[in-house]
């Protein structure tokens, strides 16, 4: 093997190095920004409960959340619900939370439910609707948004 072979095999181990690291920093919810409009945001009040209704493209969720002030600084949120209806039938889905800054873009984004593939479907166990979690409120939060991931039903198989 001469000198030219192995430096185009080592760019091409770099390249896919480099390539498969920036995917996997796609998949964290640190990296994941993203806008929400003003109707779908909610104000971050202290207190609570606070009641409220999200309605992402497949699911409409109700919830009612309290947030804590921790000493000496810092915030969590607990927020419990559950999916009120479904607008199609999924396969599997994930609930997150999206905690905002002042002009609606993520900081941060939580996994609150989750719904297994095809989890229930044939059985007489039916999955849970409802959700409860506790989570530290990132200290730039403003407000936050829930937001789906749905992948659809193709009926039976």
């Amino acid at each position: 093997m001469n000198q030219f072979d192995r430096i185009v095999r080592a760019i091409a181990v770099i390249l896919v190095i480099g390539i498969v690291a920036g995917l996997t920093a796609c998949q964290t919810g640190q990296m994941a920004r993203r806008s929400f409009p003003p109707e779908k945001r909610t104000a971050l009040q202290p207190g609570g409960p606070h009641k409220g209704t999200a309605e992402t493209l497949t699911v409409i969720v109700g919830y009612h959340y309290r947030v804590v002030e921790k000493q000496p600084s810092g915030r969590s949120i607990q927020i419990e619900g559950g999916i009120s209806r479904f607008k199609m039938k999924p396969d599997s889905m994930t609930l997150h939370i999206h905690f905002l800054d002042d002009q609606g873009e993520t900081i941060e984004q939580r996994l609150i439910y989750t719904l297994g593939n095809r989890q229930g479907r044939d059985t007489f166990i039916r999955p849970s609707r409802t959700f409860n979690t506790t989570l530290a409120v990132p200290e730039e939060t403003v407000s936050f948004a829930i937001d789906s991931r749905t992948r659809l039903s193709r009926g039976r198989r």
